[in-house]
């Protein structure tokens, strides 16, 4: 058992992976490093030929879903959570830090101090060759204590160390600190990307979706845990759009004992709840598989036909990838 029960018992996520499983005919499943990138390193604009390209070459009969856990704290979760899309084989991409400094040591004390921070090597080198991904979760900025310079040094340290065991060729900023000024990781400015073959995928930039969803400060009294249900997130998805799911897997565990925080007031957390109490969670996504049900049937007997409007989109792309 962890030292502190998780916020969200793991069968909720491990119930979506099964949707995307079940459903594989209506979703496919990318890693960042699937997508069409090219030559394409325009993070401040969001990598306009990228999006281009995966508008042109999608099919307008499939959820394109790209997953993305930020390992945090408590890593050891976001391992068990990789065994748990083994299974299923559904891949996704892990953002690890190089170092990873305590927080609350730096809020308490003022102090710098790098906390442990387990990396399951072996099994992220199995899931990489299968098609699952490594990327870098910048902290350079916190362990900067947000010097530009000294920033931007660690950055491309801890870069060059973490391509020592995986191919790096994503990053997304932490959250982490605030400075006095407000700034955070994201704040950083990075080296040269495209000499590092590295781009920005997320926080500050990022690739372009259609919906993002993310369990980011779950707890947090600045959002409203009414709004954070997956479930609803994707029983919303359209057929020819490309969505980001988020997680931090530190929230999830198979130990759960409902003390939730903030989150455990929502209604569709206590329904959640509910149902693994009474030993009905494999109910927990009953009715977004009904839905998906009902629209597999309308995609097998519906014929395919762009419109108007999609087919004026299509051709502007196209007009702009000529130029």
């Amino acid at each position: 058992m962890q030292s502190q029960s998780a916020y969200i018992p793991l069968c909720y996520y491990t119930g979506f992976l099964e949707l995307l499983r079940e459903f594989d005919d209506i979703f496919e499943v990318k890693t960042f490093r699937d997508l069409k990138w090219g030559r394409d390193f325009n993070h401040e604009e969001c990598y306009p030929s990228e999006w281009a390209k995966w508008n042109l070459t999608s099919s307008p009969r499939k959820i394109t879903v790209v997953i993305q856990h930020d390992v945090d704290s408590r890593p050891e979760r976001s391992w068990l959570a990789a065994r748990e899309e083994e299974k299923l084989n559904i891949p996704s991409t892990f953002m690890i830090f190089n170092n990873r400094i305590g927080r609350k040591v730096y809020e308490k004390e003022g102090r710098m101090e790098y906390t442990g921070y387990f990396v399951d090597y072996d099994l992220l080198h199995k899931l990489t060759a299968k098609g699952w991904d490594v990327g870098y979760h910048t902290n350079a900025m916190d362990l900067a204590l947000f010097d530009d310079d000294l920033a931007k040094r660690i950055f491309l340290r801890d870069v060059r160390e973490l391509r020592e065991s995986f191919d790096i060729r994503f990053f997304s900023p932490h959250g982490g600190l605030r400075s006095p000024t407000g700034r955070t990781n994201n704040c950083i400015t990075p080296p040269d990307l495209e000499k590092l073959d590295l781009r920005w995928v997320h926080n500050r930039f990022a690739a372009r979706f259609h919906g993002q969803w993310s369990d980011g400060g779950i707890n947090s009294p600045k959002r409203d845990p009414g709004n954070r249900d997956l479930r609803l997130f994707v029983a919303g998805m359209e057929p020819g759009r490309r969505y980001r799911i988020l997680t931090h897997p530190q929230y999830y565990d198979h130990e759960f004992d409902g003390n939730s925080g903030r989150i455990g007031e929502a209604s569709w957390f206590r329904d959640v709840e509910n149902l693994v109490n009474s030993g009905k969670s494999d109910e927990i996504w009953k009715d977004v598989r009904d839905n998906f049900s009902v629209m597999r049937e309308k995609l097998r007997v519906k014929p395919f036909s762009l419109g108007k409007a999609t087919a004026r989109k299509f051709l502007g792309i196209v007009k702009r990838i000529k130029k």
